[in-house]
């Protein structure tokens, strides 16, 4: 799914766990599959001639159910990968509750993996970089897949620049999110609601009140419970939060000057809407503990809406994964910022043995609509049937639960543009998307990475200070006239003006720069 996961990306961390029917849960046991034509992650496969044959492993988070499959159309993937690049591949997809865990240990830990799909905010770019976890890959891109750079483009690779080098390449999708409300339709319908003039939370009252009263099986809203921090997708949306959160540019990035983000009116005005909400009822309860997916709940008919991000074809892609007509209501306009760009991109760890044969990878992943449909819809006449147009649909008689290739990933495989849509999908979806990215406002910090090798143990500091507070605010457990000034003073405790000052020099250093 894709913006979802971008904002949660926008932030974005959300914790799977789906089981889909037919398909092999997501747990911690699953380290990629052997289609048994594949040797293990990292391990020569053979000698062809005078050239060894490699095997790149790509490890990548995922919000679905491992598909059945994935033995299968690995193998087919590595067949592109042999004739194209002389290497072979091993798929590792992480459900997110392992990703979370998972990812950084894998990095810190300097495995063997050809490829991570990074992913805002569990594995944190400049973080990476300064801590020496990715390696440098300028010279092998501009040198072995100069198309790459090309697909691309300098305006968002330019965000992707660390004192001018390149150690990921960002995918290929929506560059923006807009925030609001996930609804179902068949419950707006019941009751004859109108959501048209629904601008802002407070308006959203008078609805949950309706849904309390009338459903009483069914909770108003669920913000998104222990598995992310809420307010980095309704009030985030309107600031640019510079990488890390710690020290934001407000008014929609156009502001010059760096503020403590949990600090502002927004926040507070967020954190008392919601636990007014929670007190009213209207949140599901123990929504600070629950780690399931909004599509988990919203399919077992637990919660009438969730607030999340949209762009084109959100909905669509929401509808099919939960089987319910769905109703977005946009609250906050899109923005595009470094952070969004950079939030999922395909980067080469330190650890990787063959980093030319990853940035080959990298190739067939911009490049190549056969490795790259393979990668997102399985095998034609299987698991889709081509319809024309470039869209395809499900073989008869199959359906998203009982396919044995079930999940849509277009956004993180690396040029989701290259891609089949499904048929009821816009068949004009791509364009919609490329005229998204094209329109929607930029921070006026587009292309600021912050180097925070300077203040790494107040970041530390800062990170358990919100870990202790956030979700708990966030989720509207928390009473903010008890909890926010104590969180305010332990920020301050850890170093956050510490932060937002170094942040501020080097902001004004990069635009004087420009």
């Amino acid at each position: 799914m894709r913006k979802k996961l971008f904002s949660v990306i926008l932030a974005v961390a959300m914790v799977a766990s789906l089981a889909a029917c037919g398909s092999k849960a997501v747990n911690d046991g699953d380290k990629g599959v052997d289609s048994g034509t594949q040797s293990n992650p990292g391990q020569d496969a053979e000698k062809e001639g005078d050239e060894e044959i490699v095997n790149i492993t790509l490890t990548f988070p995922v919000l679905t159910s491992i598909p059945e499959d994935l033995g299968k159309v690995q193998e087919a993937m590595s067949q592109i990968a042999l004739e194209e690049c002389n290497c072979t591949i091993t798929l590792q997809p992480l459900g997110f509750a392992d990703y979370m865990t998972q990812a950084p240990l894998m990095l810190s830990g300097g495995e063997d993996i050809g490829l991570l799909a990074h992913f805002n905010p569990i594995t944190v770019y400049p973080s990476m970089v300064e801590k020496g976890q990715i390696q440098d890959i300028t010279t092998l891109l501009e040198e072995q897949v100069p198309e790459v750079l090309e697909i691309v483009g300098e305006d968002y690779l330019a965000a992707s620049r660390i004192n001018g080098s390149l150690y990921g390449v960002p995918t290929m999708h929506e560059r923006a999110n807009g925030s609001g409300f996930i609804m179902r339709t068949d419950l707006l319908e019941k009751y004859s609601i109108d959501v048209s003039q629904v601008k802002t939370m407070d308006d959203l009252d008078a609805i949950f009140e309706v849904i309390k009263e009338n459903e009483p099986d069914i909770s108003p809203t669920y913000m998104g419970g222990a598995s992310m921090n809420p307010a980095d997708i309704m009030v985030k949306g309107s600031v640019d939060e510079l990488g890390d959160g710690f020290g934001v540019l407000m008014n929609r990035g156009q502001d010059a000057t760096v503020t403590d983000y949990f600090e502002s009116d927004e926040y507070r005005n967020y954190v008392e809407k919601v636990y007014e909400w929670n007190q009213k009822g209207y949140i599901l309860p123990d929504s600070d503990s629950i780690q399931d997916m909004y599509t988990t709940l919203l399919q077992a008919n637990k919660v009438f809406s969730v607030f999340m991000t949209n762009a084109p074809g959100s909905i669509e892609q929401d509808e099919r994964n939960t089987g319910l007509d769905l109703t977005f209501v946009q609250l906050g306009a899109p923005l595009s910022t470094t952070t969004t760009v950079n939030g999922i991109q395909w980067v080469v760890p330190i650890g990787a043995k063959h980093p030319e044969k990853s940035v080959d990878i990298i190739r067939l992943l911009y490049t190549n609509a056969d490795f790259l449909n393979l990668f997102n819809y399985g095998i034609e006449g299987e698991h889709y049937v081509a319809e024309g147009n470039n869209q395809i649909s499900r073989p008869d008689g199959m359906t998203e639960e009982t396919s044995p290739y079930n999940w849509s990933i277009a956004y993180l495989t690396g040029n989701e543009f290259l891609c089949y849509t499904w048929d009821i999908d816009n068949p004009n979806l791509w364009k919609e998307v490329k005229e998204w990215n094209d329109n929607v406002e930029k921070s006026s910090a587009m292309g600021f990475s912050f180097d925070n090798s300077n203040v790494t143990n107040e970041i530390t500091a800062i990170s358990n200070v919100c870990n202790q507070y956030r979700i708990g605010l966030e989720n509207g457990v928390l009473d903010p006239e008890v909890y926010m000034e104590k969180f305010i003073a332990d920020l301050k405790t850890a170093g956050i003006d510490t932060v937002i000052a170094e942040k501020q020099s080097q902001l004004d250093a990069w635009k004087a720069a420009q």
